[in-house]
């Protein structure tokens, strides 16, 4: 009797183990040319993590518990959409102040304004 409470105690471990997701961290540049599309590729816990530079983007945060952070901080990652209409960012499907951190990114030249 032992031996086969072992032996399910065992299968169900490894199959916790398997079932638990780990965090990533999407590089922008290096592994994702834009902002977006690491954003696209993120799941729940991830975080995009933004390279110094200037980024001509609007982004969609599309409702995701990630964290946007540039790595560097404010002074050297900047979002500029060079003055094209619409919002710099959009967080308006779901985001949580708890689930979704944006960090250390400059806003610039956008005449809608910065954030929606």
């Amino acid at each position: 009797m032992a031996r086969s409470m072992l032996s399910v105690c065992a299968a169900v471990a490894a199959w916790s183990l398997s079932a638990v997701a780990f965090a990533a961290d999407l590089l922008v540049p290096a592994q994702y040319a834009t902002i977006q599309a690491a954003i696209d590729a993120a799941v729940a816990g991830d975080t995009v993590l933004v390279s110094p530079g200037s980024y001509n983007e609007r982004l969609d945060m599309k409702g995701k518990a990630i964290t946007l952070k540039g790595a560097n901080g404010y002074t050297q990652t900047i979002l500029d959409p060079l003055g094209t209409a619409g919002y710099l960012l959009t967080a308006q499907t779901g985001e949580t102040q708890a689930g979704t951190i944006i960090d250390g990114f400059s806003f610039r030249n956008s005449p809608t304004g910065g954030m929606k």
